[in-house]
């Protein structure tokens, strides 16, 4: 049993859309009790739709607002919360776009409370492809979703109800900010587990909408992408990962989108990628 108060903050980051039309935001807001605020980190690029966030931030005396002036990336935005560490002793990470399905900071305060070994918390996630979050892994390959609740050995798991004691999430060195949006999650909970070892799996469900699963746009797809091949590099060479598994995943998925959009952008990212090196 774990004995003191527990102090929650929520991150969540927004890029170009209002607070008020996400889930999570709504979500959360209707379980805060004292000691539970939430933090917005705005990354958005509209001028308009971070005025008016801040203005529904500023109204509330529940939300923390910080606007980044810009899409910086998730791993600059959720490192943010560092300035709180003096008045919170967990952090729970979300996603925009992801829904609750039960009472989940109620069921997170009971799982620190019941469990003084846990360090980390993650949920379970589902996407319309099925469970997401926790998996297996094999060095820099994501594999088989991990079933069961409690403490678990070597699992990764995605950010969203991602929740960590500030503390260790400070001694572990945070996110790694040279990655802007993919594998920065993994990367965390992979260094988690070769520091502090199990880590505990509530049962606390999400869900979660995927921007990956959506490519209607070549833009967003190309932008995406190019910070795809990028992040994965690194999170391979971190966790000293195959470096031919890694060139067949990002030919595969430049192949994958280049025939659905049509184009050669996607392969040109990879070349462009190389002559850098």
């Amino acid at each position: 049993m774990r004995y003191g108060e527990i102090k929650i903050i929520n991150v969540i980051v927004i890029y170009n859309l209002l607070i008020t039309d996400s889930p999570i935001f709504e979500g959360i807001k209707n379980e805060l009790e004292q000691n539970t605020q939430i933090l917005i980190v705005d990354n958005s690029t509209d001028e308009n739709i971070s005025r008016e966030n801040k203005q529904t931030a500023d109204l509330s005396t529940y939300c923390n607002y910080l606007n980044s002036g810009g899409n910086l990336g998730l791993s600059k935005a959720y490192n943010r919360v560092i300035d709180f560490q003096s008045q919170f002793n967990w952090v729970v990470f979300w996603d925009q776009d992801t829904t609750l399905m039960g009472h989940y900071l109620e069921q997170l305060r009971t799982d620190i409370q019941n469990n003084e070994a846990a360090k980390l918390i993650v949920p379970t996630v589902y996407s319309d492809r099925g469970q997401m979050s926790p998996r297996s892994y094999k060095r820099s390959k994501i594999t088989n979703p991990v079933k069961g609740l409690g403490f678990k050995k070597k699992l990764t798991a995605i950010n969203s109800g991602l929740a960590i004691e500030i503390n260790t999430f400070i001694e572990l060195g945070t996110y790694d900010d040279r990655m802007f949006i993919d594998y920065l999650d993994h990367d965390l909970v992979i260094r988690y587990n070769n520091q502090f070892g199990d880590i505990f799996v509530s049962s606390n469900v999400l869900r979660q909408k995927f921007s990956n699963d959506n490519h209607n746009n070549y833009q967003g797809d190309i932008f995406r992408f190019s910070k795809y091949i990028v992040d994965y590099k690194i999170f391979t060479e971190n966790v000293s990962g195959s470096k031919c598994y890694f060139w067949m995943k990002i030919f595969y998925r430049a192949l994958r989108l280049g025939v659905l959009h049509k184009n050669v952008s996607f392969l040109n990212e990879i070349f462009k990628m190389i002559r850098l090196k």
